[in-house]
Parts: structure tokens; sequence; C-alpha cells
């Protein structure tokens, strides 16, 4: 009876160590079956932490300039390039601006006239009603497209003379009367320019010289002495004609 209860027991151990076994196995991960083709992973390579230097430091780069504001261009200022007046007084002004700028040319404060500039800035303008005679000066305001207002650096001194009248008052001598323009800056250190003057009186004729009377020659101032006259010279007698020889008798 003894020997059957130690054979039970044997068995039921067996069975539980069996048991426990199949679980242990069936909690584990099972690797795939390695195929002929596929090499196993090859191991890194084994380094020493002295072997491989020190990473350098990371260097900061300095942030770059902010870009300079870009500055504002100088607005273009109106002016005078031709300046033509007529013989009856009509002018004829023409010059640069801003493009697309609306020209407006004064005589003195009086406003006489606008203009509009092209893309290129050109503007060209024809006066209505003739100049009068007199001096005047003419200025120019320019309107750009961008609301700001400029005056040009030059004004036009003009003297226009009265009919049959040079510029300075005196009669023209039968010649067209020719106005007077210069291009004169507003400050005093520039210089003057000529943008139309008369032209000059063409040169008189001149009377030929009289001829002037010689001068008569004066006398001798040494005394004049007497000349005595040769005595006659006294006759000589001619010379006679040699005798021509007698020929010899035979």
């Amino acid at each position: 009876m003894r020997f059957v209860l130690v054979g039970v027991l044997g068995l039921i151990i067996a069975g539980s160590a069996v048991w426990i076994a199949r679980e242990e196995m069936a909690s584990e991960p099972v690797a795939p079956p390695m195929t002929s083709r596929e090499a196993p992973p090859a191991p890194p390579p084994a380094t020493t932490q002295a072997a491989l230097p020190p990473p350098p430091p990371p260097q900061t780069a300095a942030p770059p300039a902010p870009p300079a504001p870009p500055q504002a261009a100088a607005p273009v200022r109106p002016s005078f390039d031709i300046v033509r007046i007529g013989v009856r007084g009509v002018a004829v002004l023409a010059g640069r601006a801003a493009p697309d700028a609306e020209i407006i040319i004064f005589d003195g404060e009086v406003e006489i006239g606008r203009a509009r500039a092209d893309r290129r800035g050109e503007w060209v303008f024809v006066s209505a009603t003739p100049l009068r005679p007199g001096g005047r000066e003419l200025s120019l305001r320019a309107r750009n497209s961008d609301g700001s207002v400029t005056e040009a650096a030059s004004t036009v001194v003009l003297v226009v003379p009265e009919p049959e009248r040079n510029v300075a008052g005196q009669p023209a001598q039968g010649q067209a009367a020719a106005p007077l323009a210069l291009l004169a800056p507003r400050d005093t250190q520039g210089e003057l320019r000529v943008l139309q003057a008369p032209a000059p009186p063409p040169p008189t004729p001149q009377a030929a010289p009289t001829p002037q009377a010689m001068p008569t020659p004066q006398a001798a101032s040494a005394p004049v002495q007497a000349i005595e006259p040769a005595p006659p010279a006294s006759p000589q007698p001619s010379p006679q004609p040699a005798a021509a020889p007698a020929a010899q008798v035979a």
C-alpha cells in the first residue's frame, strides 16, 4: 500500500513538472528561422570611449546685420532747357521735371500757363497770348504724382524789347528786335547761362581815308656859291687831208 502511494505522488510530481515546463516554453518568444540567404547582422565594432575625440563645442554664428533702410530719392525739380520768344512776343518754353508732373509757369507772381510732363519727364509750353514788352522773371512750380510740390532751382530773366527797338531801348536800325533770356540760379553761387540773345549788329562800313598832301621839300640851309662861267675855248684848225703821193713816171 505504501508503494502505491509513493508511485502516485511521483506521477503527480512528474506531471506538474511537465506542465510547468510547457508553460515556460509557451511564454518565451520564438525566433524566426534563419534562411541561408540572410546572414546574421554583424555586431558593431567595439570602441572604447578613450579612442573617440571629444566633440567640438557648438559654435554660435553671429546674427546677420540688419539691412540699411533705403534712402528716399531726392525729388526731381523742374527746370528750363529752352526759352524762345518770337518777334511778336509768343513764348515757347521747354524743360524737364518728374514724370507725369503738372508744370505751372509764373511771370513774377502771376500764373501764365500750365503744362504736363510725359513719362520721360519732358514738357513743352506755348503761350496763348504774346508777352508784353519789358523786363520780367519767369519761374516754375511742379506738382508731382505723389502729391509733393517742388520749385525750379533757377529762374529766367527775360527782356522783351519794344517794336523797332533793341533790348537797350535804342533804335533797331531796320532789324527785327530780338529779346534776351538769361537762366539765373536762385542762389548767388551759380552762373548765368544765355538761353536767347539778340544777334550782333552788322559792322558799319568805314569811309576810305582821304589822301593827304605830300610835304614840299625845303631848300637846304647851306649857302650857295656862285659858279663863274668858263672862258670860251679857242678855235682849233681843222686837220687838212694828206695829199696823195704822185705817180711815178716810167
